[in-house]
C-alpha cells in the first residue's frame, strides 16, 4: 500500500476545518422551523394577551358618572360637557350666557336711561334738563313706557340666564345617563299578526284557535 504524503494530510485537515466551521455558522445564524415558529409565531398565550385585554383593561373604559356631571356643571357651566366628552356644546353653552349676559346689561343701560330722563323732567327744576328735552317725540308718557319696557326686558333675560343655566345642568346628567344607550340601526319595533292554531288535547277533544297582535321591540 501507498503512505499518503504529509501535504494530503494537512489538506485534509483543511478540509474538515472549513467544513466544521461552515456548519457551526449555518447553526447559529439559520435557525430551524421550529425555532422561527417560537421567535416570529407568538403562542396562543401570548396573542390572547395581546389582542384579548383581560379585565382590568376592559374596566378602563370611559363610563360618566351623571352626579359628578351635575355638580361639575353646576359649579362651572359648560364642565359638565366636558367631562362627559361632549366638546362641541361647550361653544354653545357659552355663547348662549355670553348673549344673555349681553342683553341683560344692555337692557339695564337703557332702563337707566330712560328712567334718569323722566326723573330730570318731573322734578320740577329747570336747571335739570334731560338728554331727550329737544325732540318732542320723547314726551313725558314715552318715556315711562320705554323706562317699563326695559325694566321688563331686563327682569325676563335674569329669569331666562337662570333657565339655561338649569339646562346646562340637566343636559350634562341626561347626556350622562345615556352615555351608552345604543342608537344603533337595530332599534325599533314591529307590529304584526299573531295566530294559535287548533290542537287536541288529552282527552281528544280540539283546541282553541286564536288570533292576536304581536309587538317585537328592538333595543
Amino acid at each position: 500500500m501507498l503512505a499518503a504524503s504529509p501535504e494530503a494530510h494537512a489538506f485534509e485537515d483543511t478540509l474538515m476545518v472549513d467544513y466544521l466551521y461552515t456548519a457551526r455558522q449555518k447553526s447559529l445564524f439559520s435557525p430551524g422551523p421550529e425555532r422561527q415558529k417560537s421567535l416570529f409565531s407568538p403562542g396562543p398565550e401570548r396573542q390572547e394577551s395581546v389582542f384579548n385585554p383581560g379585565p382590568e383593561r376592559q374596566e378602563s373604559v370611559f363610563n360618566p358618572d351623571p352626579v359628578r356631571a351635575a355638580m361639575f356643571s353646576a359649579v362651572l357651566p359648560g364642565m359638565g360637557q366636558i367631562y362627559n366628552r361632549k366638546y362641541w356644546k361647550v361653544p354653545i353653552v357659552y355663547a348662549g350666557f355670553a348673549g344673555l349676559t349681553w342683553y341683560t346689561v344692555f337692557a339695564h343701560e337703557q332702563f337707566v336711561r330712560y328712567r334718569t330722563a323722566l326723573d330730570f323732567r318731573m322734578d320740577g327744576n329747570p336747571e335739570t334738563i334731560d338728554e331727550f328735552a329737544g325732540d318732542f317725540r320723547y314726551t313725558q308718557d314715552v318715556l315711562t313706557r320705554f323706562r317699563d319696557y326695559y325694566r321688563r326686558q331686563r327682569d325676563r333675560t335674569v329669569i331666562w340666564t337662570a333657565l339655561f343655566y338649569a339646562i346646562t345642568i340637566i343636559d350634562a346628567t341626561v347626556d350622562a345617563h345615556l352615555f351608552e344607550f345604543d342608537v344603533s340601526d337595530d332599534l325599533g319595533m314591529q307590529i304584526g299578526p299573531s295566530f294559535q292554531g287548533a290542537d287536541y288535547s288529552l282527552s281528544g277533544k280540539n283546541g282553541q284557535f286564536g288570533m292576536g297582535v304581536r309587538f317585537r321591540i328592538n333595543f
